[in-house]
């Protein structure tokens, strides 16, 4: 998809600086390679949207369950594994004391 959109939209950098001029329904022969580069373009982005709506069709119909960690072993996020442990018995817990207005460890 990608390459498809810069293939159609760039060489339309290159048709106006040569002096095409737009919205017209035909075009001199002198513009015919970038504007063949052009369309070619657009049709690589269609098929590339294909593969993606087919993409996402096939997910909708299969419904497949994720896994725990879909990424594999050594992968954590902020909500993963490591926040729901219980707290080690090697935890130092601080907590001010309210009577002596100091700080206990």
């Amino acid at each position: 998809m990608f390459t498809g959109v810069n293939l159609t939209f760039f060489p339309q950098h290159f048709l106006g600086l040569a002096g095409m001029p737009r919205r017209y329904i035909d075009y001199p022969d002198a513009y015919a390679f970038w504007n063949f580069v052009s369309s070619f373009g657009s049709y690589i982005s269609a098929i590339g949207a294909l593969v993606f709506f087919y993409g996402v069709y096939e997910a909708f119909a299969k419904k497949r369950v994720a896994g725990d960690n879909p990424w594999g072993v050594g992968a954590t996020t902020w909500s993963g594994t490591l926040s729901r442990r219980p707290p080690s018995t090697n935890t130092i817990h601080c907590r001010r004391s309210p009577a002596r207005n100091t700080t206990t460890i």
